[in-house]
């Protein structure tokens, strides 16, 4: 069996799930939902592309709840952790 890697280049495929996980958050239809499960079995890099992101845009929204009420910034944040 040949092996038919896909000719997606990683910046477009990172792009095709940034684009996904933006239209999922917006409106979760069956139809999306089906369109999206096609375009994840299409590619294995595509499935790994959205988990990566996926977990970065959940990540960063919990990292807001450290944020202070007043907006200001601790740059010794990270160092702190």
């Amino acid at each position: 069996m040949a092996n038919h890697r896909s000719t997606e280049t990683a910046a477009a495929i990172n792009k095709a799930a940034a684009i996904w996980l933006l239209r999922l958050e917006a409106s979760a239809s069956p139809e999306l939902r089906k369109d999206f499960q096609k375009w994840l079995d299409k590619e294995p890099r595509h499935r790994a592309a959205f988990v990566r992101l996926r977990f970065a845009w959940y990540t960063s929204d919990k990292f807001r709840l450290f944020r202070p009420a007043d907006g200001s910034v601790d740059e010794d944040f990270i160092a702190k952790l």
